[in-house]
């Protein structure tokens, strides 16, 4: 009879034992519980503040993926070749094309009519680190049928140096080269290659006395009007019709936009969007 209470008694402290053992394991899940409870309310606490500025970028690249693919549906002409050119680039096609003249710089948008008249189609030119380049380019557009492209190599412009120099001009003109604003000043070169000594007047009747000496002056100098009037000092003068413009812009231009960009900034766009609706 005492054998058997005896074992009674040890199998009550082996129970025993083991309840405690639960109580403790219990104990310590729980804590940890807790601690991962917290650590969930603060990350979710930091995600609400995180939300407001995630919606404001979700809505800018939205914006700016809609404004990309606007760009490019609407490239025309010197754009849309430039756009081929520098997709090929990405690509590993093609190396050394900087991009449309046009679109590497900007000017105040009050001259837009007078530098897309002036200038014109020389604005379309592609303009290419050197000879080599343009070479290359040509090979791929006749490669690919792409077309005729004009270019500009960036390393022979060399001769412009005093030319471009801040010079006064008769009754203070302007002149369309010194408002532009060039995306690299290695460029500034080129854009006065397309725009020269070419100045800007209010009207016509000042465009004509600055062009044909009529002040007082000695020097003659091509003028275009805000309105996109020409007088040339050889004594020729045209205007009316449709106004030019486009040709540039007072708001730097995206170049290069490829269908691998628009993917890639609308997967962001897309992961952004999962994150914020968690």
């Amino acid at each position: 009879l005492f054998e058997i209470e005896r074992g009674r008694l040890e199998q009550k402290e082996r129970d025993l034992k083991h309840a405690v053992g639960c109580f403790e394991a219990t104990k310590g899940n729980l804590s940890e519980l807790k601690e991962q409870h917290l650590a969930a309310e603060q990350d979710l606490a930091s995600k609400k503040q995180q939300l407001p500025g995630l919606r404001e970028e979700i809505g800018r690249q939205r914006l700016k993926l809609q404004g990309l693919r606007n760009t490019k549906e609407r490239a025309q002409g010197g754009r849309r070749l430039a756009n081929a050119l520098m997709e090929a680039q990405a690509k590993g096609k093609l190396s050394g094309v900087l991009g449309r003249i046009g679109d590497l710089g900007t000017i105040p948008d009050k001259y837009d009519c007078a530098i897309s008249t002036a200038a014109g189609s020389r604005l379309d030119m592609i303009l290419v680190e050197d000879i080599r380049t343009a070479k290359s380019v040509i090979d791929y557009l006749n490669q690919h049928q792409l077309g005729r492209a004009n270019m500009l190599a960036l390393d022979k412009q060399t001769n412009y140096g005093h030319h471009m120099q801040p010079k006064q001009f008769p009754e203070n003109l302007p002149r369309l080269f010194d408002l532009i604003k060039p995306r690299e000043e290695r460029f500034a070169p080129a854009f006065y290659h397309v725009t020269r000594d070419t100045l800007v007047a209010n009207e016509i009747d000042q465009a004509d006395r600055v062009a044909f000496a009529r002040n007082g002056g000695h020097q003659r100098f091509r003028v275009v009007t805000l309105e996109g009037s020409i007088c040339d000092p050889s004594g020729s003068m045209s205007g009316g019709g449709k106004k030019q413009t486009g040709k540039m812009s007072s708001k730097p231009v995206e170049t290069g936009i490829t269908d691998e960009m628009l993917q890639t900034l609308d997967a962001e766009i897309r992961e952004k969007w999962t994150l914020e609706s968690k």
